[in-house]
This record gives structure tokens, C-alpha cells and sequence, in this order.
């Protein structure tokens, strides 16, 4: 995976999720509900709720 984070980008986040074997309408329905909750995106922490399963995964 790839993503063009720009020139010289400045205090700049993003956040993704990866659905492998998922069909367009699949993706598209977890964009419209998505069972994850992002508890901090920081440059010192990253961490992640997955609701359905209560489990956190930090970094």
C-alpha cells in the first residue's frame, strides 16, 4: 500500500482501514457504519477500538 503524503507535509494525518476480500458494495457498506473507533492518531500514538470485538490494538 502507498499513499502520496505530498510535499513537505506539516503536522498532517491520515487514517485508513484495509478490507481485504471485500466486494465494492462490502466496502461501501463498512464506510457507511465502520466498526472501528480511533482512539488517537498522534505522531507518539496510534490506537484503534474495534467495537464488535471490544479489542484495542495501540502503537
Amino acid at each position: 500500500m502507498w499513499f502520496d503524503h505530498g510535499v513537505n507535509p506539516t503536522d498532517a494525518s491520515y487514517e485508513y482501514v484495509m478490507l481485504p476480500n471485500q466486494t465494492k458494495q462490502q466496502v461501501e457498506e463498512y464506510a457507511k457504519n465502520p466498526s472501528i473507533t480511533v482512539l488517537s492518531n498522534t505522531s507518539s500514538v496510534q490506537a484503534v477500538k474495534e467495537n464488535k470485538l471490544n479489542m484495542i490494538g495501540a502503537n
